[in-house]
């Protein structure tokens, strides 16, 4: 409700933020023009939603597979979830974790890494399976082959 309330009141900035979302690189001049007003205005909108912190940066795409590398999600499932803080404080800090989710779901934690390969994969999932060997029931992964649509803005 609260996402609907400000984008209703703030028609104009759900529209940049559209706008930005598919391309974060866009001259502020097209952007005036996309949204028929001013780059004054543009100008003014933007810095105000990146002083109140609604703008917290901006993201780059890349080509995983042209870098040799590729995403990997991987879902944990424990025997005992009060060392579910302990396997995410190890989970947060290895240097091939981008995303950490706690998951509401089937899963109780559900993480996304950049890797090499499915062999390094494994070697990680045999790691944590070591490091955790009383608190891991299951694990079980997904390859992300190809994105389609890299959006972050939600629709209305």
């Amino acid at each position: 409700m609260k996402m609907e309330w400000w984008f209703n009141k703030h028609e104009l900035d759900y529209k940049l933020l559209n706008e930005i979302a598919v391309n974060a690189r866009i001259p502020i001049i097209n952007l005036a023009e996309e949204l028929d007003c001013s780059s004054q205005t543009i100008n003014y909108r933007l810095k105000n939603m990146i002083k109140y912190n609604i703008i917290q940066g901006y993201r780059v795409n890349l080509d995983l597979q042209k870098l040799g590398l590729h995403q990997f999600k991987l879902e944990i499932y424990l025997k005992d979830h009060k060392y579910r803080k302990e396997v995410w404080n190890y989970l947060k800090n290895k240097p091939y974790t981008e995303v950490l989710n706690v998951a509401v779901g089937w899963s109780d934690l559900e993480f996304e890494l950049v890797l090499e390969n499915v062999d390094k994969l494994t070697q990680i999932m045999d790691e944590i399976n070591t490091k955790f060997p009383k608190v891991i029931k299951k694990q079980s992964f997904w390859i992300n082959e190809q994105f389609h649509k890299l959006r972050w803005l939600p629709e209305r």
